[in-house]
């Protein structure tokens, strides 16, 4: 019987369509188990620097790879619930089951 399969990587994939992300915006995510208790994965302001390399124009596509917090994850442990938040540099705007809002800082 072969192994089970294991988490080695979590990567986030974006696109893009007509309201872009500024250099100067993070990108915020936690992948949690699904009972909260366990960071399978997350980034913290992730491409958010001086550098116009950063900025996500519309229609365009990105990715970048999460910091593992449980690598090795065993498949049939690994439901999950996900995170994501925006922060400009007025607000955080967070991205869950309901509709994107925007909370001042």
């Amino acid at each position: 019987m072969a192994d089970e399969p294991v988490l080695i990587k979590a990567t986030f994939f974006s696109h893009t369509n007509d309201k872009d992300k500024d250099h100067d915006t993070g990108i915020y995510i936690s992948v949690r188990s699904n009972d909260g208790s366990m960071v399978i994965a997350d980034a913290n302001n992730a491409d958010n620097s001086g550098d116009d390399g950063t900025q996500y124009k519309d229609g365009s596509d990105h990715q970048f790879d999460l910091s593992l917090d449980a690598p090795g994850l065993h498949k049939n442990s690994a439901g999950f619930k996900t995170h994501l938040a925006v922060q400009w540099p007025a607000c955080t705007i967070l991205f869950g089951r309901h509709e994107p809002e925007c909370r001042s800082r």
